[in-house]
């Protein structure tokens, strides 16, 4: 943070993602050699800007730690990483996961998703908070289905997907019987798959959780695995340690 870092020992630079070529924005981070590279964008900015530099990043230098953001996380990523190990050590990425009151429904839809599309993993960026927010705006619809549907009143069907008496996992078994208590006018605890779909009286959501995670090898395949490390978005904890993940 200290202003005197800018220019010398950080570089804040802005990815244009509808350039084509990203060349002026490769050959100064070559010529800046840093020691982390942050990549926040999507899936595009694998083969745009961190593939680019490690082919032109100067011989005998150390190479960087790139660190990434769950858009990142994709196949474009993985196939990097399988065809150089070397790379994929030194690949992390920070995202949300599932929380330990969650993982049933998690394992339940990881279960479901992969079954119905064969070869596919459900662990790539936004799957499963996608599929609870399908489920979060179903519910809040029938929690004020004699209201319009407007924003301001779906704000208050999703406050009461928390605070009811009964837990209800966003699964193929359970969630009928959400909508058979919402319609009744009763509030109920929905679980999603990365938590408790909890919002509060504005709209906010309540909680969640962070993990940094990393890519690991199995059975001569890549995959993205926790490092072990989370954060806990509603006490600001941190727990566990970073692990790297196994070759």
């Amino acid at each position: 943070v200290d202003p005197l870092n800018l220019g010398m020992n950080v570089r804040i630079d802005p990815y244009d993602y509808t350039q084509a070529d990203q060349r002026g924005l490769i050959e100064q981070y070559v010529q800046f050699l840093p020691d982390i590279v942050v990549l926040a964008g999507t899936a595009d900015i694998v083969p745009n800007v961190m593939l680019p530099i490690e082919q032109q990043w100067p011989a005998g230098a150390p190479r960087p730690i790139y660190l990434t953001i769950d858009p990142v996380k994709s196949a474009e990523l993985l196939n990097a990483a399988a065809s150089n190990d070397d790379l994929r050590q030194r690949i992390r990425g920070t995202g949300t996961t599932p929380s330990v009151r969650s993982r049933a429904t998690y394992d339940a839809f990881r279960v479901s998703y992969e079954l119905r599309y064969p070869g596919s993993q459900a662990n790539g960026s936004g799957l499963g908070p996608s599929y609870d927010t399908v489920y979060a705006i179903a519910f809040a619809m029938s929690a004020i289905r004699d209201l319009p549907i407007t924003g301001q009143n779906l704000v208050q069907g999703l406050a009461r997907l928390s605070g009811g008496s009964s837990d209800i996992e966003v699964q193929s078994t359970q969630v009928l019987a959400g909508f058979q208590r919402l319609v009744a006018g009763l509030s109920i605890n929905a679980i999603g798959t990365f938590g408790p779909l909890a919002w509060g009286s504005n709209g906010a959501v309540l909680g969640g959780t962070l993990e940094v995670w990393c890519i690991g090898v199995a059975a001569g395949k890549a995959g993205y695995q926790s490092s072990g490390l989370t954060l806990d978005l509603v006490n600001g904890r941190t727990s566990g340690e970073f692990t790297p993940c196994p070759p």
